[in-house]
């Protein structure tokens, strides 16, 4: 949540979507399974899928203003796992 990678079709106050990206590059979708619980279910993107892309570089965007060595770490990972 910190990245800012939240939907912006809300359930009952939650976010309906997520994204994350791991230490090793992957990017996870959540997607809201209980609403007012914020109960995600989450699964990997596939390097073919192109909202990939999309979530890579708002995490790039706010990775790079946090000047974290992690997140930028995760972030080089994201772009050669997903080329």
């Amino acid at each position: 949540m910190l990245a800012g990678l939240i939907g912006h079709v809300e359930k009952k106050g939650d976010p309906t979507l997520i994204w994350t990206v791991d230490d090793n590059g992957w990017v996870y979708e959540g997607r809201i399974t209980t609403p007012t619980q914020a109960l995600y279910h989450g699964y990997p993107l596939l390097p073919s899928d192109a909202l990939a892309k999309i979530v890579i570089a708002r995490y790039a965007d706010w990775a790079y203003k946090q000047d974290d060595a992690q997140a930028l770490s995760a972030l080089q990972n994201a772009l050669e796992r997903y080329p």
